[in-house]
């Protein structure tokens, strides 16, 4: 078993006949190192509402988030 670091993007939703609701959705990117993966995360959290968020509402918010998960047979 193998431990490495998934790419994640968490959203939350707000004002569309519920008071607030959230999803993480797996990207399926997998980095050996903590550090390449925040980069990676950093620059997606950088981009401006209408890069990362075409055609989605004002009410929801997008942010990539870094998540340890395991890697069960996989040599990378």
């Amino acid at each position: 078993m193998n431990i490495v670091w998934g790419l994640y993007l968490f959203s939350l939703v707000s004002g569309l006949g519920f008071e607030r609701s959230h999803a993480l959705t797996n990207l399926n990117e997998q980095f050996l190192l903590v550090e390449d993966c925040i980069k990676v995360a950093n620059f997606m959290n950088s981009l401006s509402f209408q890069e990362k968020q075409v055609g989605l509402e004002r009410g929801t918010g997008l942010r990539y988030v870094c998540i340890a998960k395991t890697s069960i047979g996989t040599n990378l």
